[in-house]
């Protein structure tokens, strides 16, 4: 303990520090202290060489959690090595710089549940059996593969662009209809123009665009994004980057309650007869690539007979003492309590795969940060080290 006595000493008196007694190996109880410049101490830990983690070729330090910056290089390659096998089945797709984090709010990922955050990105990143996906493979004929491409709703060829846009069943072309015409309703209530022309331009590149399909599940391709952002700069000098990002997840939410229900309604429409004719006789082979057919195997399953349940007689069987007010309601604290925990654990579990800031306004509100940092001023003024 006599390291932090004479640190003591010294701090509280200085030069003239004296201990309360000889320490072991000195002669005297008088210290001299000596003035140290800050620099030379931080210059002298310092190492020849300094490890962190950076951005690309070792020229940029990261700002951000491990977690995430590891998160965020993942899914770029992903998508990097998605584009290149889409073109070796000389089919081009578009998915480096897609707008992955604005699906994710529109979509509302942290909320949902397991299963129905794996239904929403089976969407987002076109992973639903429709005729596109299940015609990839080497394993086919060119026969099999023109026969596994056609929807299973009208009996076109099928991709995802068709199923969202272009399917002529009934049920979808109402399902989208409905989508527009409360869209339209939205935007008639928008009092800025500038605002408006966002939302209008992208309606219109939903509609009209070869990669508006992509609008539809907020999974944007960089090129639409860029076709948006000149009025997004426009927008954002008469309403904050928050109140225009507020306005365009609402016309998401329309496009993605109509796919919601257009893909539900094609997963549980019956077979269109070009494919279950064929499903019967020389392509019977491929029925497994098929939901409908699944679905008909569990219900022509033979009933089973239901086992009876063997006990006490009711007026033998212990019954359990009504709870009183107070018990009933420290269940429900209690029930409501593990909802919470299980929420916070979940958002805590998903934050880092699931950013809520999407590349989309990403630009734009680092320039309004940066604007709105120059302007804040501290509350307390700290001298820094070696200013006293």
């Amino acid at each position: 303990m006599w390291g932090n006595h004479m640190a003591d000493v010294v701090a509280s008196h200085g030069t003239p520090a004296r201990l309360r007694g000889t320490p072991p190996g000195l002669n005297t109880s008088q210290l001299i202290a000596t003035t140290i410049p800050i620099r030379e101490v931080v210059s002298s830990a310092m190492a020849d060489q300094i490890i962190c983690w950076t951005i690309g070729l070792h020229d940029t330090l990261t700002v951000c959690q491990h977690s995430t910056h590891s998160s965020n290089t993942q899914l770029q390659q992903y998508l990097t090595e998605r584009e290149s096998y889409s073109a070796d089945i000389n089919r081009q797709s578009n998915w480096v710089g897609t707008s992955a984090a604005f699906a994710a709010r529109c979509w509302s990922l942290r909320t949902r549940s397991l299963r129905s955050r794996a239904f929403a990105i089976r969407i987002i990143w076109d992973k639903g059996m429709h005729g596109g996906n299940r015609s990839k493979g080497h394993a086919y004929t060119p026969e099999q593969k023109t026969f596994l491409s056609i929807c299973t709703a009208c009996g076109h060829p099928d991709s995802a662009d068709h199923w969202i846009r272009h399917c002529p069943h009934g049920l979808m072309q109402q399902h989208r209809k409905e989508c527009l015409s409360a869209i339209q309703t939205y935007v008639d209530t928008v009092k800025l123009t500038a605002v408006a022309d966002v939302l209008h331009h992208m309606v219109s590149l939903a509609l009209n665009d070869e990669d508006g399909h992509r609008i539809w599940t907020a999974n944007w391709t960089e090129r639409c994004q860029q076709e948006l952002s000149p009025y997004i700069d426009k927008a954002s000098k008469v309403i904050p980057l928050a109140g225009l990002r507020t306005h365009m997840v609402a016309i998401s939410r329309h496009f993605i309650t109509a796919i919601t229900r257009m893909w539900v309604d094609k997963m549980s429409l019956p077979l269109h007869p070009s494919i279950a004719d064929r499903l019967a006789t020389d392509m019977a082979t491929l029925a497994n690539h098929y939901h409908q057919t699944h679905a008909w195997k569990r219900s022509a399953r033979r009933p089973t007979t239901p086992t009876t349940r063997i006990g006490l007689p009711p007026a033998i069987r212990h019954r359990h003492t009504a709870f009183t007010p107070q018990q009933r309601r420290n269940q429900r604290n209690n029930s409501r309590a593990k909802e919470r925990r299980a929420l916070a654990q979940l958002s805590l579990a998903t934050v880092a795969t699931t950013p809520l800031i999407t590349q989309f306004f990403q630009s734009v509100k680092t320039k309004a940060a940066d604007a709105a940092s120059s302007q804040r001023t501290p509350r307390h003024s700290f001298p820094r080290v070696g200013e006293g």
